[in-house]
């Protein structure tokens, strides 16, 4: 009895497991991957929740909203469920990446500073 719980649970984990935003096939006890066995298989899914996209995106639910109002990012509504595309989240990437004027164009790194910065007396504060 306590054998086909274990099964059950072990078989409900895998599901799980493969259904999770960016699930890769992990072996099963055994060697074999999979129904027939093979290499492990990277799964990309075409749309995901906004929780995870916001985990990708490294933002919160308040910025993440106001992409989606502004148009930088494509979502649909499945029912209730929101979905947001993997291919707008990668184009936002892109399209940051290649304004950023750091990223495009390589320049000296900077010398180390080293200490507490040092005091100006230059600066005027107002009354």
């Amino acid at each position: 009895m306590a054998n086909s719980t274990t099964a059950k649970f072990d078989r409900r984990k895998r599901q799980l497991h493969a259904t999770s935003a960016l699930a890769v096939a992990e072996p099963l006890p055994g060697g074999r991957v999979g129904h027939k066995g093979g290499a492990p298989v990277q799964v990309e899914p075409l749309a995901v929740r906004p929780r995870v996209a916001w985990r990708l995106l490294d933002c919160g639910n308040t910025h993440g909203y106001e992409l989606i109002n502004a148009g930088e990012l494509e979502s649909y509504l499945d029912g209730r469920s929101r979905r947001i595309t993997m291919r707008s989240i990668k184009a936002l990437i892109a399209r940051r990446l290649a304004d950023n004027p750091t990223t495009a164009e390589p320049t000296a790194p900077q010398p180390r500073r080293r200490g507490r910065p040092r005091k100006r007396g230059d600066t005027v504060l107002a009354p």
